[in-house]
């Protein structure tokens, strides 16, 4: 028998399992619960845009969203991330450490772009823009790759990595 999984589940699972590496994690826990995420990043972000025009643009609050979102939240959710995408290969029977090198080559990127706008960053010369183009290119490739094995269905019944998680006995 089928297990049902809601959204509000998905993304429950998402902050409940966490640091949890072992084990699988369906098609529908993985992209449910980044829906989810992404329907509550836009309600909180309508609410600050409300409050924006409310207040005239009078505290900023774009860049207290851009603050909260996208750098706090990156953050906050990164191994729970991580330990999410490396259940979802293991369920297609794909050991997870490759999901775990992907977030740590794009570590440097995200910390370089706190410092350096994307101008700069294209602006530098020699073995710097070399690294930083290939690491790039690396992530854009790694992402393609994780973002078609996302889409396979899981392996059905038990694997190396656990027991099926869409079926129930």
């Amino acid at each position: 028998m089928e297990r049902a999984m809601s959204m509000k589940d998905a993304v429950i699972s998402f902050w409940v399992n966490g640091f949890k590496f072992n084990g699988r994690s369906r098609r529908r826990e993985y992209w449910l619960s980044g829906l989810g995420h992404l329907l509550i990043f836009l309600l909180v972000g309508a609410i600050f845009l409300i409050l924006d025009i409310i207040t005239q643009e009078k505290f900023n609050l774009a860049d207290i969203y851009n603050f909260i979102i996208g750098d706090l939240f990156y953050w906050v959710a990164f191994i729970p991330g991580m330990a999410l995408g490396c259940r979802r290969l293991q369920d297609i029977n794909v050991n997870g450490i490759y999901c775990i090198i992907f977030s740590v080559l794009s570590i440097p990127l995200t910390i370089l772009g706190y410092f350096y706008s994307v101008e700069q960053l294209f602006s530098f010369n020699g073995p710097l823009a070399i690294s930083i183009l290939v690491l790039n290119v690396l992530i854009i490739i790694f992402a393609i790759v994780l973002f078609i094995m996302a889409c396979i269905e899981g392996t059905r019944g038990p694997n190396k990595y656990g027991e099926d998680p869409k079926y129930i006995d």
